[in-house]
């Protein structure tokens, strides 16, 4: 602050300088050159000469002197201001500028507990480089779940598409020495066995009543050719009676009594004709119901197969992310730079 107000009472005092020569022809024309008493002595003035340019000295000096303390009073006024008045100060340093553009800020993109720091401060590093690691104990975990998972909806889609096509199943693989995928294998082959012979079951019923019905047809064939046949000689008898009815050679009662047989012949076989007909319906809805019964298995099949594809589908899905959840819990440097 002293540095500041003596810098510029000197610039003042060279301002004041500056105006007292580029005033001094004016102040001369004005309260006229300064008359030295021995000059003018020696010039031959007189004493009242003398008196006279001493008195107009005199006033010349009040005027100068006016003028000093006016000047005084205006470098007192800029003491004042200075002290008082806010000056900003001015420091000079050195610094470094770094472009943010070469500034590379590494994350981990879920969050978790760093188990591990390869690196330090200040350290160069290049591109790939591990940094540090996350703890995966959770996100390992959850992988191995989702793989065991998916193990066993690939058995039971390869049980339920075998179970669908009428085919032998095509399981997966177990891990040698993985007890759990051995299990599952056995599991889903059992369940494929149970389910192959709850089918054989429903359709060994269904064949036996179908049997029945061709057995209850052949009877009624049979049935139905002895009437056909019994009809025909009834028939043939009467023909050869009733002749003999005007001859005398038989009696009325007896031609009746072949009338009787011929028509009770006609109804035997027309009613073994009904119970065929009765008979090949039911076959037919016998081998029908065969039909629905496996259709009815295989549907049921593919429909979980299709519910357990779609699940197999999003694990694998999941599974992807899983594993790049894992991928990332090591943090790389992008770049080769200075942590």
């Amino acid at each position: 602050m002293n540095a500041t107000l003596t810098s510029a009472g000197k610039g003042l005092i060279a301002v004041l300088e500056r105006a007292r020569l580029l005033l001094e022809p004016i102040t001369s024309r004005i309260f006229g050159p300064a008359i030295d008493v021995a000059r003018a002595q020696l010039a031959g003035y007189d004493s009242f000469e003398a008196e006279a340019d001493a008195v107009m000295s005199r006033q010349a000096t009040h005027r100068a002197q006016q003028i000093v303390r006016t000047a005084g009073f205006v470098v007192l006024a800029l003491l004042v201001w200075a002290t008082l008045a806010h000056v900003d100060e001015v420091t000079k340093g050195d610094a470094k500028v770094t472009p943010s553009r070469q500034l590379q800020v590494i994350q981990a993109l879920d969050g978790g507990v760093v188990s591990e720091i390869k690196v330090q401060e200040g350290q160069v590093v290049e591109a790939g480089q591990l940094l540090l690691k996350i703890d995966e104990t959770r996100a390992t975990s959850g992988v191995r779940e989702s793989a065991a998972t998916a193990f066993a909806l690939q058995a039971k889609v390869a049980r339920l598409r075998a179970l669908a096509e009428g085919s032998v199943p095509k399981p997966p693989v177990a891990t040698p020495g993985n007890a759990e995928e051995q299990r599952i294998l056995d599991d889903e082959k059992n369940l494929y066995e149970s389910r192959v012979s709850e089918l054989n079951a429903m359709v060994a019923v269904n064949e036996q009543q179908l049997a029945q019905r061709q057995q209850e047809l052949g009877e009624m064939r049979a049935r139905r050719a002895a009437a056909e046949r019994t009809l025909d000689l009834a028939q043939q008898e009467l023909a050869k009676t009733r002749p003999l009815l005007a001859t005398g050679a038989v009696s009325e009662v007896e031609v009746l009594r072949l009338e009787r047989d011929v028509a009770r012949a006609r109804g035997d076989a027309d009613q073994s004709a009904a119970q065929i007909a009765r008979v090949q319906a039911a076959i037919g809805e016998a081998q029908r119901k065969r039909q629905e019964t496996e259709l009815s298995f295989r549907n049921e099949a593919r429909r979980d197969l299709s519910d357990s594809l779609g699940k197999l589908n999003a694990l694998n899905e999941g599974a992807v992310a899983l594993a790049d959840k894992v991928d990332k819990a090591q943090v790389k440097s992008p770049v080769r730079g200075r942590v």
